[in-house]
């Protein structure tokens, strides 16, 4: 049977789209080394890089955990993007027309987790009250010349 170019092009539309994504050289050591080491332990297991990467995305982020989402967001929060991403926001509302403040926008834009040093605490957590502020610290200290 001859192909026509319209079949080509059906057929090339049913061909699913891959992705090409870099792996770090460390990355790319471990998928090697954890199919070795189960090609080695296990003679009737075939499996290659491709299926193996495929099988550990899809089975590892079914569900995104609680945890995990916390883990990611420690990894990869950038907060210079967020500020963007909320100032664009803000521009889009107010060329539409809509009585916004950066304020209100942030809030709605508002990351789920607060990143701190070496701990991420979630912002549904109830704050601590602020202590007040003394008198003594509201006033400059001069240096003693």
């Amino acid at each position: 049977m001859i192909e026509t170019g319209q079949n080509k092009k059906e057929a090339k539309r049913e061909v699913e789209k891959v992705d090409r994504i870099p792996l770090t050289n460390r990355s790319s050591q471990i998928v090697s080394q954890t199919i070795d080491k189960m090609l080695e332990k296990h003679p009737g297991v075939s499996m290659n890089r491709k299926d193996f990467v495929n099988w550990l995305i899809e089975e590892s982020f079914k569900s995104l955990t609680p945890s995990t989402e916390k883990v990611l967001y420690e990894r990869f929060y950038d907060e210079i993007k967020f500020l963007e991403k909320s100032l664009r926001a803000l521009k889009k509302k107010k060329k539409n027309g809509e009585d916004v403040s950066i304020a209100k926008v942030l809030k709605q834009a508002k990351p789920k987790f607060k990143k701190t040093e070496g701990k991420t605490e979630t912002s549904n957590k109830p704050k601590a009250p602020a202590k007040p502020l003394e008198k003594e610290n509201l006033t400059p200290q001069r240096a003693n010349a």
